[in-house]
C-alpha cells in the first residue's frame, strides 16, 4: 500500500469517526426516540390498514391473495412430489416386468427342452 492510499484510507476513518460522533449526538436523545417511535407506529398503521384494504379489494373481485397462492403453491409442491414417487414406482415395476419375462422365458425354454428329452426317452 502506497503512502497515497493510507492518506486516503486516514482521511477515511477520520471522517467516518467525526460522521459517527454527530450522528450519534442526535439520535442520542428521549426527543429523537420519541418521535422515531411515533413515526414507526403511524407507519404501522398504516401498512395494517393498507394490507386490509387490499384484502378485501382482492376477495370483491374474486382473485387470490398471498396467503392463497401460497397454499396453492405448496399443494402443487406435493402433487409434484407424489407424481415422482408414482413415475419411480412405475418405472421400478416395468423393470420387475421385464425381469419377470425375462426369467419366464428361460423357464419357458428349460421346460421345452425338458419336455423335448422326456418325448425323445417315450419313444
Amino acid at each position: 500500500m502506497g503512502p497515497y492510499d493510507k492518506c486516503w484510507a486516514n482521511t477515511y476513518k477520520e471522517f467516518e469517526e467525526e460522521l459517527n460522533q454527530k450522528i450519534l449526538s442526535m439520535t442520542n436523545c428521549y426527543l429523537f426516540i420519541a418521535t422515531l417511535g411515533q413515526s414507526l407506529d403511524a407507519h404501522l398503521d398504516y401498512i395494517v390498514m393498507v394490507k386490509k384494504q387490499t384484502k378485501e379489494l382482492l376477495d370483491d373481485l374474486d382473485l387470490p391473495c398471498r396467503d392463497d397462492i401460497a397454499s396453492l403453491a405448496k399443494r402443487v409442491i406435493k402433487v409434484e412430489s407424489r407424481l415422482d414417487n408414482l413415475d419411480e414406482n412405475l418405472y421400478d415395476t416395468i423393470d420387475d416386468m421385464k425381469n419377470y419375462r425375462a426369467r419366464l422365458k428361460e423357464l419357458s425354454k428349460e421346460l421345452a427342452t425338458l419336455s423335448f428329452k422326456s418325448d425323445d426317452e417315450n419313444s
